[in-house]
């Protein structure tokens, strides 16, 4: 290791205390911040009872079972702290924060390949996938069992190579050979069924056979499919049931919808309650009192085991408008709408419903939500079309995608402006096809209810009505006016993100950056733009254009005249965004 040079954190220091009449010339503020959160990095990825996913972010993972927080499908929730150095006026802080992270829990393979479930074997392959186990079925010289550490590969299945239209292998922009796993299901094969060549053990034998002689193991599940803990080319075939996952290993894929419900619910702690977390066992695990820590006394660094305190005051909540201008206050962060009317309601015409799958939707569904649309100002009009439309789902993610464009191919000729959708369950497969073939290709929007929640009563209704008279271009409140240069009619709330692909997805797979305004004083409707960028790109490459086209809808709506002030909130990243 060669020493690159000396970062003096002192320069830093007198960096953070510069004033227009003493400023300072230091150029190296983010080498000293990289470097200081190296070292205060150093001792919990020195601790083996420290698990590190993703950058600064650390997890004490659970010594046992019982204490595992379960999220169902195979995956635990595991608590853990996120540190990070900033630089503050005229001095240098500790940003620690409570984290939860999906892992998968450190169990005997075959009881997770069980908790995932086997009926789709190319989600179970992914799930897996570069995921390490141990084995101990190899023996030391004195006979104690030899830990090995694999990293799955995949399941025993044969490939086919992807051919292009004259019948030659593609091959990806990596020189690898592009494969076509379309029609290889039912390929993969069990410790009975597959065969390789071992000169040892004289010639062809199973993976039964060769672990019955090799290492005298009479598999329990010789049926179960063999795993691949090499490569495609030079296979290394293992039984499940001799594998048990590693610990500490974070989950990097997309959580289903009930996971993402139980992440939420373990998350969701009070502040209070999240800062005696850190400043008890988040300053365990991250080790940052000095007594403790010989990093940080050998750089004669100490953190303050106290919160930074700031002197704060609660705003009272502002006012809301709803019809006839009538008022109302939040109390607690909460407010109903009970005996009002909208701020602006739009006549709901030309809707009807649409019932997905096998559920029902009673007619006294249909009649307590046209109350609801009648007691906020929507009109209270029966569906165009009272029979409404239903479509079985057949089962799959393609013949279900199929199932769902036909019905919307109906639906674009019956001049309707808004579908109630009733789902079967909360997949979002399912959501995400309902809104492409309705709102993307049949032009045609949606309100999306669980069929579990039709019984829930006017309450649940009311809720789905405020949906209906967004989406119809109506207001359902607007802020009172007491909010500075917001109620001068000539500001425009702009808001940008971007969303990027979810982990293991295609390497192509672009990220999306969408930009939303406000398009008048009532800041009710935020219409979008998006566009299609590098994968995972932070930083907006056609903020422009998407621009130019919010600022253009807005004058369109505001007699030509341009705003005079923007507001802009962006979800940034990193600590410089």
């Amino acid at each position: 290791m060669t020493p690159a040079g000396t970062v003096p954190t002192t320069e830093l220091l007198r960096y953070l205390a510069s004033t227009a009449t003493d400023p300072s010339d230091f150029t190296g503020r983010n080498d000293a911040v990289q470097a200081l959160n190296i070292i205060v990095a150093r001792t919990p990825n020195s601790n083996p009872e420290i698990y590190q996913s993703g950058q600064n972010k650390f997890f004490r993972y659970p010594s046992s079972k019982e204490t595992y927080i379960d999220l169902g499908q195979g995956l635990i929730a595991v608590r853990g702290y996120y540190s990070s150095v900033r630089t503050s006026t005229s001095r240098i802080l500790l940003n620690l924060n409570a984290q939860v992270s999906p892992f998968y829990p450190a169990i005997p393979l075959l009881d997770l390949i069980e908790m995932f479930g086997r009926d789709d074997w190319l989600a179970l392959e992914s799930f897996l996938n570069l995921l390490r186990v141990k084995t101990n079925y190899i023996r030391n010289s004195d006979g104690t069992p030899a830990i090995r550490v694999k990293t799955i590969f995949g399941f025993s299945h044969e490939f086919e190579y992807a051919l292009d239209n004259k019948k030659k292998i593609v091959i990806d922009k990596d020189g690898k050979r592009k494969v076509s796993r379309g029609n290889a299901e039912g390929n993969h094969g069990h410790a009975q069924q597959l065969t390789f060549d071992c000169e040892e053990l004289g010639g062809k034998v199973t993976v039964e056979k060769y672990f019955k002689e090799k290492y005298g193991i009479t598999l329990r599940v010789p049926r179960a499919w063999v795993l691949n803990c090499g490569t495609r080319d030079n296979p290394n075939w293992i039984p499940p049931e001799l594998c048990t996952v590693m610990p500490g290993q974070a989950f990097r894929g997309k959580l289903s919808g009930s996971q993402t419900d139980k992440m939420i619910k373990v998350a969701a702690r009070p502040p209070a309650e999240n800062a005696r977390r850190i400043v008890g066992a988040g300053q365990q695990v991250i080790g940052i009192q000095a007594s403790g820590n010989p990093t940080l006394s050998a750089f004669g660094i100490r953190v303050d085991s106290r919160m930074v305190a700031v002197e704060g005051r609660v705003l009272p909540p502002p006012q809301l408008t709803y019809g006839k201008n009538t008022m109302q206050t939040a109390e607690d962060g909460a407010w109903n709408m009970r005996g009002k009317t909208f701020a602006k309601p739009e006549k709901v015409t030309k809707w009807s419903f649409l019932k997905l799958g096998n559920v029902q939707l009673s007619a006294d569904h249909i009649k307590g939500f046209q109350l609801q649309l009648r007691n906020y100002g929507l009109g209270g009009e029966a569906p165009k079309m009272p029979q409404g439309f239903t479509k079985p789902l057949p089962g799959g993610e393609d013949p279900n995608d199929s199932a769902i464009k036909d019905i919307f191919n109906v639906i674009s000729k019956a001049d309707l402006n808004i579908i109630l959708v009733v789902l079967p369950s909360n997949s979002p497969i399912t959501y995400a096809r309902v809104k492409y073939w309705a709102d993307i290709k049949a032009g045609v929007h949606t309100v999306c209810v669980l069929a579990e929640k039709l019984d829930k009563g006017p309450n649940y209704w009311a809720n789905v009505a405020l949906k209906f008279n967004l989406k119809s271009g109506g207001v359902n409140q607007v802020l009172s006016k007491k909010l500075g240069f917001l109620d001068t009619g000539d500001t425009m709330l702009v808001g940008i993100d971007v969303t990027h692909p979810a982990p293991k997805s295609m390497s192509e797979t672009p990220s999306i950056a969408g930009v939303v305004a406000s398009t008048d004083s009532t800041y009710g409707q935020y219409p979008g733009s998006i566009r299609c960028q590098e994968s995972r790109k932070e930083m907006v490459d056609n903020l422009d254009s998407m621009m130019e086209e919010r600022l253009q809808l807005w004058m369109r709506k505001n007699g030509g005249r341009r705003p005079k002030n923007l507001l802009v909130y962006r979800d940034g990243k990193c600590n410089e965004e």
